[in-house]
């Protein structure tokens, strides 16, 4: 069986005239100036795919000239010229993108890999292994999927992939971080936000060398990090079956319902704690950092506000676009929680970047620091004592003062902080896309109210008690801690 991922259907489309569809690697790039954008179901893949496009565009045309992104100012889409010496022609594509065959396969482990595993390995939205929200596993080895979906499901590795269970490697990122990806209107567009990338030598993707013959020193550019998978799999094709996907619900004579997994290091020694890797679609601290995303369950506070962090990264974005850029950012993460299961989210920040850069970032450090006073005065504790805080807080008053908040609080932020956050991130999207300022003198929330219903549900004791604590906690509220 042959199954190539140049010409064959398999990366869900939505085409700008509404119309959906499946397409080859080929053809999303040479249609690329019909094509609105990559509609997958997991916002995760969306990523992942489009990376993979600027991985094999990179690869067939690593420099672009003036004249020639002019042309494709007035093109359908990705000259098919430009594809042919890499990816050969239609009729002969590049057999370095099989899916299945004896040689070497696209994405793929070696021949030799045989540690069996079910295909839920490929998905977090499937039920599988250890996991122990899904119970007993016995769909395992039963629940098949097809082509077009295992081939996206080896696509999301270099990007998805945790170091969540015992022997798990993560990908080149470590967990998974955020991922702000420049959109445009067309998927052609989004290319052109993205590519071309600098050049490093001898940088090669997964399919056109072999990366562990490569120093750990020596750089790494975007062809080896887009492609790089910690974990080597290699699709079962003796145990093909009849039936639907678990995925897409496509019915097909190839249902691939078990996986072999090669217990290995892949690439390069250390390449996944490797320093010299910066991705061009994370943002990352003074401290080299990428930034990930905060379990809410662990760090509510924190987690519930990411919206405020993702934001100004969106507004960065201007210094590799410029200040005139009109676009959308595409921000995804994925969130491990406590109970080993992965949720992924995703947003669609537009913004017409007229704000001013300075302002925009003195107005979110305000913002920060009125939600970490009012709201979040035990997201870093970790044990600590809030004597370690230099301000007050009206929740440390209605605490007895030193004590570390107890789970009554907690829960009792929980119940309202996501409605508070919401509100505020509305807010804030809405300042950010229209140019205003940001209107820090009560961002619309209700604090007396968000303070009374803490108080209310936390404080022990009799009545005169809870009225006591309330009366401390609206004095430090008037103390001006909005201003």
């Amino acid at each position: 069986m042959t199954f190539n991922l140049l010409d064959k259907r398999w990366i869900p489309v939505l085409y700008a005239d509404g119309r959906a569809d499946r397409v080859g690697i080929r053809k999303a790039l040479t249609e690329a100036g019909a094509i609105r954008q990559i509609a997958a179901s997991n916002p995760m893949d969306n990523v992942a795919l489009l990376r993979l496009l600027l991985a094999v565009l990179q690869w067939c045309k690593p420099r672009l000239s003036d004249d020639e992104r002019a042309r494709l100012g007035i093109h359908h889409g990705i000259p098919e010229e430009w594809l042919t010496k890499e990816l050969d022609t239609k009729g002969e594509p590049n057999d370095a993108f099989c899916l299945f065959g004896d040689a070497n396969r696209f994405m793929q482990a070696p021949a030799d890999a045989n540690n069996e595993r079910p295909v839920a390995d490929l998905f977090h939205e499937l039920p599988g292994d250890s996991n122990v929200t899904h119970f007993r596993h016995i769909r395992d080895y039963r629940d098949g999927v097809c082509p077009g979906c295992i081939a996206i499901g080896l696509a999301r590795l270099p990007i998805g992939l945790t170091r969540k269970g015992s022997g798990k490697r993560p990908g080149i990122n470590g967990d998974p971080p955020v991922y702000f990806v420049p959109t445009g209107n067309r998927l052609l567009t989004t290319l052109l936000m993205n590519w071309p990338f600098p050049q490093v030598p001898g940088d090669m993707p997964c399919w056109g060398s072999n990366s562990s013959e490569r120093l750990p020193t020596e750089p790494i550019g975007v062809l080896e990090a887009f492609t790089w998978t910690s974990r080597q799999f290699r699709i079962d094709d003796k145990s093909l079956q009849s039936g639907r996907c678990t995925v897409c619900g496509e019915h097909t004579t190839s249902l691939v319902i078990r996986l072999h997994e090669l217990n290995q290091p892949n690439g390069r020694s250390e390449l996944s704690r490797s320093h010299q890797w910066r991705d061009p679609h994370v943002a990352y601290n003074q401290k080299n950092k990428a930034h990930q995303s905060r379990d809410t369950e662990k760090n509510l506070p924190g987690g519930a506000g990411q919206w405020r962090e993702c934001l100004g990264e969106v507004i960065r974005c201007t210094d590799r676009l410029g200040p005139d850029a009109n676009l959308s950012v595409l921000v995804v993460g994925l969130t491990t929680r406590i109970d080993k299961s992965v949720e992924c989210w995703s947003a669609l920040l537009p913004s017409k970047y007229n704000l001013d850069r300075q302002r925009f970032d003195l107005d979110m450090d305000r913002l920060d620091k009125t939600v970490s006073e009012l709201l979040d005065p035990h997201a870093e504790l970790k044990g600590k004592r809030l004597t370690q805080w230099k301000a007050r807080h009206p929740l440390r008053v209605v605490r007895h003062h030193d004590r570390p908040l107890s789970d009554s609080v907690r829960c009792a932020l929980a119940d309202r902080l996501p409605m508070t956050e919401l509100g505020m991130s509305e807010t804030a999207k809405h300042a950010v896309s229209t140019g205003d300022a940001l209107p820090l003198g009560d961002m619309t929330i209700d604090w007396e109210g968000v303070l009374d219903d803490v108080v209310r549900a936390t404080t022990p004791g009799s009545a005169l008690r809870r009225r006591k604590a309330l009366l401390d906690a609206h004095q430090v509220l008037s103390e001006g801690k909005l201003a």
